[in-house]
């Protein structure tokens, strides 16, 4: 087998691999997906059995009220029968005694009349309020359930959509910017944060206002790591992180009840950044400033907010796609490179000399690209100050070399004594065009 062929059969089995990764992963996410889906409905469930239970208490009471109320009715039955007997027992003594026991005994008997009916209308409205009590909550709570139906639906069109368009990413910058927009439908606010030694430099962030926002990466916004909260902890742990006050970066300022959701992005098991998004800005769960994720509830429903639940485990799912899609177009374009790496042999064909030496200059030129745009990519903040100060070489000296050393090492002599592609390609994507930049002062 061929270097060629054994490059590659490798490139084809890490395709393999990663694809199986994505697979098992979205896998993972349906199922815990299901499993929300089911700990919603035992939710609604329970809210329509208390709902029931509180129907019944309140029906009990009415019942309970309505006996007593009858209980005091015969009570009063029971002495108007004594007066009656009294009364008959004075028409023995005198008519004038008579007639005042009979007229006291009208005015008894309406009384008691009046009691009664008073007594079967406050049974009938009870009766009658139990009822609207027990439809309005068999009402709130179908309307509960067509809530979270349709928002369950609107959030799994997204993370479709959302899977899609990482997937199309066909560079670093391109992947890291697509997750920042689609985290940013998800939550209020999102931003991607690159590791740099002992702190974090700002990727791209939407939603935190003037001072965190950047739709340029080079003005990126450095935090330190004791300043950093859960982007710490899912970059030391390489898992996903949450807490809200304390536990919360500094720049969130999250009000109380709020959380910070942080999902490390690794690459070869490697934290290289960070996505972090909450949902800090508004006063319920489920809208964005951006585009809105789920609505909210029609007034007089029970608003179940499947997206305070949903949108962190939404944001993984992403999050960890795109550190696969990472690892996919950075492990293509090292396949490529080598596989497009001149021929071992100084003896070529008859005629084939000048179409050789053109294919060794194209790789030449596409490694020379790789290796500065990686430079970029990992130091865009001392690109960005090293342009203003015109001190390209000072502050990324050491990482020039390095990158100098791989194309020597890649690229043959004859190539690199017709022309320094990699020293044009500094020029070019580090320096702007501008040589002096790349000068080291006095």
């Amino acid at each position: 087998m061929t270097f060629d062929e054994q490059l590659t059969q490798a490139f084809e089995t890490l395709t393999d691999r990663l694809r199986d990764d994505v697979d098992r992963e979205v896998r993972r996410v349906i199922d815990e997906l299901t499993a929300a889906q089911a700990e919603r409905e035992r939710i609604e469930s329970d809210a329509r059995e208390r709902v029931a239970r509180a129907a019944s208490q309140e029906i009990a009471s009415a019942i309970a009220t309505a006996r007593q109320q009858a209980h005091d009715e015969g009570r009063e039955a029971g002495k108007e029968e004594g007066r009656q007997r009294g009364v008959e027992e004075g028409r023995r003594q005198g008519v004038a005694e008579g007639q005042r026991q009979g007229l006291e005994e009208g005015r008894q008997q309406g009384v008691e009349a009046g009691l009664r009916q008073g007594v079967e209308e406050g049974r009938q409205q009870a009766a009658d309020e139990a009822r609207g009590a027990l439809e309005a909550a068999a009402a709130a709570v179908a309307a509960a359930q067509h809530a979270a139906r349709t928002v369950d639906l609107a959030a799994s069109a997204r993370l479709a959509e959302a899977v899609r368009s990482i997937g199309r990413g066909k560079s670093l910058s391109e992947i890291l910017d697509t997750l920042v927009t689609c985290a940013g439908r998800e939550a209020t606010r999102a931003g991607v944060w690159l590791v740099r030694g002992g702190g974090f430099r700002s990727w791209r962030a939407v939603g935190f206002g003037d001072a965190i926002d950047h739709e340029q990466r080079g003005q990126s916004v450095e935090l330190s790591f004791d300043g950093a909260g859960v982007i710490a902890d899912a970059a030391r742990t390489n898992e996903a992180a949450s807490g809200d006050g304390p536990g919360a970066p500094r720049f969130a300022a999250l009000p109380p009840g709020r959380m910070g959701f942080a999902v490390p992005i690794a690459m070869s098991g490697q934290v290289v950044a960070v996505l972090y998004a909450d949902q800090g800005n508004v006063a319920g769960l489920g809208t964005t400033n951006h585009e809105p994720g789920t609505t909210n509830a029609e007034p007089g429903t029970l608003n179940p907010e499947p997206s305070s639940v949903v949108w962190p485990d939404t944001l993984e799912v992403l999050t960890r796609y795109a550190a696969r899609c990472l690892e996919a177009v950075t492990a293509f374009k090292a396949a490529r490179a080598l596989t497009e790496r001149p021929g071992e042999s100084d003896v070529h064909a008859p005629g084939s000399r000048d179409e050789v030496n053109l294919d060794e200059e194209a790789s030449a030129r596409r490694y020379a690209r790789l290796l500065v745009s990686e430079i970029k990519l990992y130091h865009e903040s001392a690109v960005v100050e090293g342009r203003r100060d015109r001190d390209l070489a000072k502050r990324l000296g050491g990482e020039i070399a390095h990158a100098r050393v791989l194309y020597e090492q890649r690229v043959p002599p004859g190539v690199r004594r017709r022309a320094d592609y990699f020293q044009d390609e500094l020029v070019r994507t580090l320096a702007d065009g501008d040589a002096t930049m790349l000068e080291l002062k006095a």
